[in-house]
């Protein structure tokens, strides 16, 4: 018997660049059983959470720079000054903390693929 290993071709799955901080899982619980639907309703940055989001055991939080799905028939080129990065980690990091989330260490470009 043949046992095929990675995703099912009926699945689909994208590749992101994400500039963001790792969270506190502690504080993103705290204010998710706060609040649950305003939680899910943040729209100032993005969530990753999980193997399942390509971020292994981590719950980071930042600025999706490109997100490319399995189903895209091509991919458009995208230059960014790592300058432009800095002002838009800086602009999520302060959105972060306005929502109360603590976060864990520096800013960090966090790459990967996740489960869409």
């Amino acid at each position: 018997m043949k046992t095929r290993k990675g995703f099912v071709s009926n699945s689909s799955s994208s590749s992101f660049l994400l500039a963001g901080y790792e969270l506190s899982r502690d504080s993103v619980e705290k204010i998710k059983n706060k609040d649950e639907d305003a939680f899910y309703d943040i729209d100032d940055f993005r969530i990753l959470d999980g193997s399942e989001d390509g971020v292994g055991d981590k719950v980071v939080a930042g600025d999706l720079i490109f997100d490319i799905s399995s189903d895209d028939s091509f991919i458009e080129t995208n230059i960014m000054l790592l300058e432009d990065i800095n002002k838009r980690m800086q602009n999520v990091k302060e959105k972060i903390l306005e929502y109360g989330f603590e976060i864990i260490g520096e800013g960090k470009l966090y790459a990967g693929t996740r489960m869409t």
